[in-house]
């Protein structure tokens, strides 16, 4: 019954919205993210939720007449099948790249929550340690065309759920799952085929500097949390698509160096009375993508000096990126470790001498 009343809700939330509405229904398993965590998986894993989409149009839009790119927002329940996980309640944002005519991929991010966690339940729940997380999802489908107003969608996805680190323990939920979709409003839009102007593509060296701040809980959970700022200078090389034809123009994407300096005060743990064994020197390199004003930012990364034990020196670094001034953008980044959050941070970045082709629409 509780479960019939929340997707009603649903239902009436997206009712109340304008565009492209989605409901969609979802099974699968709510595995474990660490092997400690096998006894809590007890059942299989089902919900269900809406999304509201939109198509943008301009340098968002896809070229060569295919399907253009979405993005939206995706308010989503799921029962993990467990009573030590409990239930599981997203809200995110999400775009969805088209790969050929009726397949699509997406990504999304955005605020999650859980009605079992350490905090509230104790140890027989020890995956979360707070009811409040954050959710990365990742998902491809596949479109079944028929006559509008309903399109049905088939997919799979995945859906990672863990605080990043802020409080202990922390050993975050994946749940994947099967989709099944059903759009309803009219057809994608198909662009139509069109003549792009012959364009050029132009490589541009780009300096940027930045600052993130974020905190980690070390030890034992309910313990102080600990500041760990960083400072980094990056280096990219943008590959830029200038046409005055109707798309006009697109950054696509942009290797990157980076070199940054980081305090860690979390390592005064591990080394009382040694203000030196805190700072943090690394080097990454990785890569960057754009659409519109938003980017992902994927980056391999070693310390160089003064690693974690426990942890190591080689870790991932991913960071979504707001672009919301041509010299500005500001990040929402993760450290990990052998796929163990350290800590989620927030930066800002600058961007000396930028040019006109960081502006919006370009």
């Amino acid at each position: 019954m509780r479960h019939a009343l929340l997707f009603g809700l649903l239902c009436s939330f997206s009712a109340a919205l304008s565009g492209q509405n989605e409901f969609h229904l979802t099974g699968g398993y709510v595995i474990p993210h660490r092997p400690e965590m096998g006894r809590l998986v007890t059942g299989h894993a089902f919900g269900f939720g809406v999304s509201e989409w939109r198509e943008p149009a301009g340098t968002w839009a896809h070229e060569r007449g295919r399907w253009g790119i979405r993005q939206g927002v995706q308010l989503a329940y799921t029962h993990t099948g467990s009573d030590d996980l409990g239930e599981q309640i997203t809200a995110l944002w999400m775009t969805r790249f088209p790969i050929r005519r009726l397949q699509a991929f997406e990504l999304g991010v955005g605020p999650g929550w859980s009605s079992r966690s350490y905090r509230a339940s104790g140890p027989t729940s020890f995956s979360l340690a707070s009811p409040f997380n954050l959710a990365l999802h990742l998902a491809v489908q596949q479109r079944i065309p028929l006559r509008a107003p309903f399109h049905p969608l088939l997919g799979l996805g995945f859906t990672h759920l863990s605080n990043g680190g802020l409080q202990q323990p922390n050993l975050g939920t994946n749940a994947v799952t099967v989709r099944l979709a059903c759009r309803i409003g009219s057809p994608p839009t198909r662009y139509p085929e069109i003549v792009q102007p012959a364009g050029t593509f132009e490589r541009r060296s780009m300096w940027q500097v930045g600052l993130r701040s974020g905190l980690r809980d070390i030890g034992l959970p309910g313990g102080p949390l600990h500041p760990i700022t960083t400072l980094r200078g990056v280096w990219s090389w943008h590959a830029v698509r200038t046409g005055s034809g109707p798309l006009g123009r697109i950054t696509a994407w942009a290797p990157l160096v980076a070199a940054q300096l980081t305090l860690n005060q979390g390592q005064r743990v591990a080394h009382p009375g040694e203000p030196q064994a805190r700072w943090q020197p690394a080097i990454l390199v990785g890569a960057r993508s754009w659409v519109g004003r938003f980017g992902l930012q994927f980056a391999h990364g070693v310390i160089v000096a003064n690693a974690s034990e426990e942890l190591g020196a080689a870790h991932l670094d991913a960071a979504l990126l707001w672009r919301f001034h041509p010299a500005w953008q500001l990040e929402l980044g993760l450290r990990a470790f052998s796929l163990r959050a350290e800590h989620p941070a927030l930066g800002i970045t600058w961007t000396p001498g930028s040019r006109a082709v960081l502006a919006e629409g370009r």
